[in-house]
């Protein structure tokens, strides 16, 4: 909200605000990626007493990308595609307040690839999807222009298999289920999104217990037929389940947990205890059909290792 910097212009204000060059403040501005009042504005725009400033999630320009030396887990490797294993805080892509230390940085040195050269397309050399940067798990990327475009058209056409594990804060008496629902930005705070939304995009989530811990714990095996900006998470949130460490869907996950064991077990949760655990997709160069599987990271499982300890009833 503005209150004391009336008359500053819109991009002078996202550059300090942000702590990025007034340029690329002009190009999130004209991307779209700056709203005030909930609307496009324009760079010259004199911000107003009362006016809201939201920021959402921008890409940055493919020339202003640079190849880092970051450790990459390698699942899989051809010609064509890298399956890694993301771990939990790594951002997939550069973006105001993570400039550096991204999965495109380390892309872009690992596979040696030039920012600007027609290995890349649109602003995201090599990304086809993504998962959020609490989240850990499998991802597939392309190395190359053609598989980055046959890539993205099967994830456009439904026909990449994910499936995700879950530690959901809350209980419900059915063992599985569906959910079905329009998600869009959240009316009031941009940088969420929101069920119920009547600008939003349907969103379908299918979900099925694994196991039981005490009344108000499950651990879920969940798959997506679309893919959403915080689709799981802001499924199970708006259904009274909330992933456990999430503290956007769920801040008062923690009041969901009456057994105080149990709370005990999850006071060091930092993260939102999301797992993309396997991947299916179909080659974009030989056909072939290729699945992928990977265990949850060490922090997901010693939990689940404690909580097993404590007791749980496998469905």
């Amino acid at each position: 909200m503005v209150s004391d910097i009336e008359k500053i212009r819109l991009d002078i204000f996202v550059s300090s605000k942000c702590k990025i060059s007034r340029s690329e403040a002009k190009r999130m501005i004209e991307t779209g990626s700056v709203e005030v009042n909930g609307k496009k504005s324009r760079c010259a725009y004199k911000l107003k007493k009362g006016d809201v400033i939201s920021i959402l999630p921008y890409e940055r320009p493919v020339q202003d990308l640079e190849p880092e030396p970051i450790d990459l887990d390698i699942i899989y490797e051809d010609d064509d595609i890298l399956v890694i294993n993301k771990p939990p805080g790594m951002v997939v892509h550069p973006a105001p307040g993570n400039p550096r230390g991204t999965l495109v940085n380390a892309i872009l040195n690992h596979c040696r690839i030039n920012a600007t050269s027609s290995s890349c397309t649109d602003l995201r050399p090599g990304i086809v999807h993504r998962l959020d940067k609490g989240t850990s798990g499998l991802m597939v990327v392309a190395k190359n222009i053609t598989a980055q475009g046959l890539l993205s058209a099967q994830f456009k056409n439904r026909k990449v298999k994910k499936v995700y594990l879950t530690l959901v804060a809350g209980s419900s008496k059915e063992s599985s289920g569906t959910f079905d629902t329009l998600i869009g930005r959240h009316p009031k705070d941009r940088k969420r999104m929101s069920v119920g939304t009547n600008r939003g995009k349907r969103a379908v989530t299918h979900w099925e217990v694994v196991k039981r811990f005490g009344a108000d714990l499950m651990l879920v095996k969940v798959s997506i037929e679309t893919g959403r900006t915080h689709q799981i998470r802001v499924h199970f949130s708006s259904h009274g389940m909330p992933v456990v460490g999430d503290t956007v869907y769920g801040r008062r996950w923690k009041g969901r947990i009456r057994d105080k064991e149990y709370l005990k077990i999850l006071e060091g949760v930092t993260r939102p205890l999301l797992h993309a655990y396997s991947i299916g997709f179909t080659h974009p160069r030989t056909g072939k059909e290729m699945s992928f599987c990977q265990e949850p990271p060490s922090d997901f499982k010693e939990i689940l290792e404690r909580l097993e300890e404590k007791g749980g009833q496998v469905l």
